[in-house]
C-alpha cells in the first residue's frame, strides 16, 4: 500500500475546492485486513476532525 498526500493534484483541488489531498494505492499483494486497518484508521481519522 503506498499513501500520497499533498497539493499536487490540481484537477482534483479545482473540482472539490479543497486545498490537499490524501490518495492510497492499494496493490494485488495487500490482504483484506490490510485494507480493512486502512479503512477503520481513516474513519477514525475522519470522527476526529
Amino acid at each position: 500500500m503506498t499513501v500520497i498526500g499533498g497539493s499536487h493534484w490540481n484537477m482534483a483541488q479545482d473540482f472539490y475546492g479543497k486545498q490537499s489531498f490524501l490518495r492510497a494505492t492499494f496493490l494485488h499483494y495487500n490482504s483484506p485486513d490490510e485494507v480493512k486497518a486502512f479503512l477503520h484508521a481513516t474513519e477514525e481519522i475522519a470522527r476526529s476532525r
